[in-house]
């Protein structure tokens, strides 16, 4: 019987409890190092939205910093804590836009919100708590980026950025699930829809 999403969930975070902060360092840098290069060299966006990395979640404050550096526009989300709706917030400086906001995540403050159209957003880097090779994710349990992903538009490219121990064999997923086009570990890129159209197994 396959796990249900509540079990893998206590399953990720077992396993990140054995996963070493200096291993989690180096495989930070290599996650920004690939992501900026993709970005760069392949996908050429105009508007990238990124999560502001939290404790347990494949880091990408680097990633950000250098979007801001080569003049790359980026957005960041910021949460209702009444109705856990996400919205997009254009960042221009990392250390004065931010500070904690729901949960004690990194968000605009409420004098530095510049909203963004979601139509415009080309590309989004998604967190999870694991993803599978055909894009799957799973989530912490509120569908807060479900909701968000499923509108926006449709030619936007999903990217989720995780660490390689959080790609599994089969993540449980629903209708209301937004599954990604690719995933971004420190060993590469995934190309999950790709995987997902041949209906190839990993």
């Amino acid at each position: 019987m396959s796990p249900t999403k509540k079990e893998l969930r206590l399953a990720i975070k077992n396993r990140a409890e054995d996963f070493d902060l200096a291993d989690s360092q180096r495989a930070g840098t290599r996650i920004a190092a690939i992501c900026e290069t993709f970005l760069w060299r392949h996908l050429h966006p105009d508007l990238v939205m990124c999560y502001v990395s939290m404790k347990g979640e494949a880091p990408t404050r680097d990633i950000i910093r250098a979007c801001l550096i080569r003049g790359q526009r980026v957005c960041v989300p910021w949460v209702e804590p009444e109705t856990m709706d996400i919205s997009a917030s254009e960042l221009e400086n990392f250390n004065l836009d931010l500070a904690p906001g729901c949960a004690g995540i990194l968000e605009p403050r409420d004098t530095c919100r510049r909203p963004v159209s979601l139509g415009d957003i080309d590309v989004h880097l998604v967190p999870g708590m694991a993803f599978d090779f055909k894009g799957a994710r799973l989530g912490r349990g509120a569908g807060c980026y479900d909701r968000f992903l499923a509108g926006c538009g449709e030619e936007s490219v999903r990217i989720g950025i995780a660490f390689s121990w959080q790609v599994i064999d089969d993540v449980p997923s629903e209708n209301h699930d937004i599954p990604m086009d690719w995933i971004i570990t420190e060993e590469g890129i995934i190309p999950a829809k790709e995987n997902r159209e041949a209906g190839e197994e990993p």
